[in-house]
């Protein structure tokens, strides 16, 4: 067995009442507590003090073992990837991914061959990083099967398991995956990681869109963005995937606004990477994914920004109006970065509070006028609309009636 590293208190969410159940049901094996441990991201973090939100468990009982055990006992069990040994086991409105230890055959830099084992070592030993190979008890034990991921985690050290270009050549997404751990737990950054991931960042391009856009929108998430990215972005990492330019010293002023005013949207982010510019959203869209309200929050974003170009003042009330309040929020932190203002929290507040204009003239309005629907009808409330928005928002819909009134003669 293997020896403790340390001993910890479990955050409440690995010592819920379905964890409880999920390991009284593994003590009822023939191997006893020592056939299963939480393992991965939800150990690293709790050791860390960091929030824990899912939880996997490695097991060297085989998939059909953990489907019957646990369906004996009454738990729903979902076979969710049961050919590579994973399955989904859900308890009291948990839900826990259950894995059986494994090592791989066979890897194209896609996909793996697996076959199954009861080797701690040797499953810790296929894993992406040291820092994600830990394993808890469900007492807060501590384990460490290559006896460096402890050491790793606590030096702020992303490591690969084992030979760098090896590992990556195994599965081509670690490279985006290094990146995303080095933004969230690292340091100083490894230097032979770094060449592995440079040699073979050609590769990224045989990904799915789905894979690609899942890992560097987690990296675009985190709070050292600008510093991971710049460093992809100088060595090259990103090129033939993402058109990215120089994100300089503005996407650091973005996050830290973001970041001040509990704000966080990624579209604003990628406006930064893609230097305002359109065709290089468009052509990103090869190799990442956007839902329809990204692409249009993007296209909304672009207009407020080329709206402003050259503007001195920030004009809040005309900006939501046209743009609405979260797009406002996002374009006065991109003006804010460039202008230097330092009226941001009393901007921000309004941004968030003021009430936004209401246009007070419709169709039926002019209607009473004689005016008929249709692109006479349209025209005409384009030109009134105009005419409210130059003078702030503030005539009422008399004010409007009469200056129809006028336009119609």
């Amino acid at each position: 067995m293997m020896d403790v590293a340390l001993q910890i208190v479990l955050p409440e969410i690995m010592r819920t009442q379905a964890c409880v159940s999920l390991f009284d049901v593994f003590q009822q094996h023939e191997h006893g507590a020592q056939n299963a441990f939480f393992v991965g991201g939800c150990v690293r973090d709790a050791v860390l003090g960091r929030q824990v939100k899912d939880i996997d468990i490695a097991t060297s009982c085989l998939p059909d073992q953990v489907e019957g055990m646990f369906s004996r006992a009454g738990f729903n069990v979902i076979p969710t990837g049961k050919d590579h040994g994973t399955v989904t086991v859900l308890i009291n409105k948990q839900s826990f991914e259950v894995t059986t230890l494994r090592r791989d055959i066979d890897t194209d830099g896609r996909h793996a061959t697996v076959q199954f084992t009861d080797n701690w070592v040797e499953d810790a030993n296929r894993r992406d990083f040291t820092i994600n190979t830990l394993l808890a008890d469900d007492k807060g034990r501590i384990y460490d099967p290559t006896g460096r991921g402890f050491s790793d985690l606590r030096a702020g050290q992303v490591l690969f398991v084992g030979d760098p270009l090896a590992r990556i050549r195994e599965d081509y997404l670690r490279i985006l995956r290094f990146f995303r751990f080095y933004a969230y737990y690292g340091k100083d950054i490894d230097e032979w990681a770094l060449q592995a991931c440079i040699a073979e960042a050609g590769s990224l391009k045989n990904l799915s869109r789905e894979r690609i856009t899942q890992e560097f929108f987690k990296i675009l998430a985190a709070d050292t963005a600008d510093r991971v990215v710049q460093i992809m972005y100088q060595q090259g990492i990103l090129s033939d995937i993402i058109p990215i330019t120089n994100p300089e010293d503005r996407l650091n002023g973005l996050i830290q606004l973001q970041k001040q005013y509990d704000a966080v949207t990624l579209m604003a982010r990628l406006y930064v990477l893609f230097d305002r510019d359109g065709l290089r959203f468009k052509q990103s869209t090869k190799y990442l994914v956007y839902s329809n309200k990204e692409q249009k929050l993007y296209a909304t974003l672009c207009n407020a920004m080329y709206f402003l170009h050259g503007k001195v003042n920030f004009p809040i009330k005309y900006m939501l109006y046209t743009y609405g309040r979260e797009v406002t929020l996002q374009a006065y932190f991109l003006f804010s970065v460039t202008h230097s203002n330092q009226q941001a929290e009393g901007i921000v507040r309004r941004i968030r509070e003021d009430n936004i204009p209401k246009f007070p003239l419709g169709g039926t309005q002019l209607k009473s006028l004689g005016v008929l629907q249709g692109p006479e009808m349209g025209s005409l409330l384009k030109q009134i609309e105009l005419w409210w928005i130059e003078h702030d928002f503030k005539p009422d819909e008399q004010a409007c009636l009469d200056y129809a009134q006028r336009l119609i003669g």
